[in-house]
C-alpha cells in the first residue's frame, strides 16, 4: 500500500513542519511569546504553532501551502498521498511534543491534545489538497463533476467559518 512515493511525501511534510517549528523556536521570545492565549502569562507557553493566537494563522498558512505545493508535483495525484502528508506532519508533531518537556508535562490529557493537534493540522492540509487537486483537473482540461465543485466549495466555506 505505501510506496517510496508515499514515504517521500511523509518525509517532505515532516521536514516542512520541523522547519516551521525551528522558525517558532527562533522567533518565539521576540514576538509570539508576547501574545499568549487569554489566561496565560506572557512567555510561559513553549514555542509551538498552537501556543499563541499569532502563531496559529502562520502555522495554518504553512500547512495549507505545504499540502498545496506538494499536490502540484505531477505525481501527487495518487491515492493516499494526502494521508501520507498529514501522517508526516503528525509524526513531526509527536516528535516535537516528546522533545519539549514543557509540552509533554503540561497535561495528562495527551489523547485529547493529540486529537486537537490532528484536527488543527489536518484542516488546512485538507483544504490545500482539495484546492491542488481541483487546480490539476482544471489545468489538465478535465471536466469538473458537480460533486467535486460542491466538495471544494463546502470545504472552503467550512474553512472560512472555522478560521474567521
Amino acid at each position: 500500500m505505501w510506496s517510496r512515493l508515499h514515504m517521500f511525501y511523509l518525509l517532505a511534510a515532516a521536514a516542512v513542519f520541523l522547519a516551521l517549528q525551528l522558525y517558532f523556536v527562533v522567533t518565539w521570545d521576540s514576538f509570539y511569546a508576547q501574545h499568549p492565549w487569554p489566561g496565560y502569562a506572557a512567555g510561559i507557553l513553549p514555542p509551538f504553532f498552537m501556543s499563541s493566537p499569532k502563531s496559529v494563522p502562520i502555522g495554518c498558512a504553512v500547512l495549507f501551502a505545504t499540502s498545496f505545493m506538494l499536490t502540484l508535483i505531477p505525481s501527487a495525484r495518487g491515492p493516499w498521498l494526502g494521508i501520507a502528508m498529514w501522517a508526516g506532519v503528525m509524526c513531526a508533531v509527536v516528535a516535537i511534543w516528546l522533545a519539549t518537556p514543557t509540552m509533554r508535562n503540561d497535561s495528562n490529557h495527551w489523547p485529547v491534545d493529540l486529537v486537537v493537534n490532528g484536527a488543527m493540522t489536518g484542516a488546512p492540509m485538507l483544504i490545500g489538497r482539495i484546492v491542488g487537486l481541483v487546480y490539476w483537473r482544471v489545468r489538465a482540461g478535465q471536466k469538473l463533476e458537480l460533486w467535486v465543485v460542491g466538495a471544494a466549495i463546502a470545504t472552503l466555506a467550512l474553512a472560512a467559518w472555522f478560521y474567521v
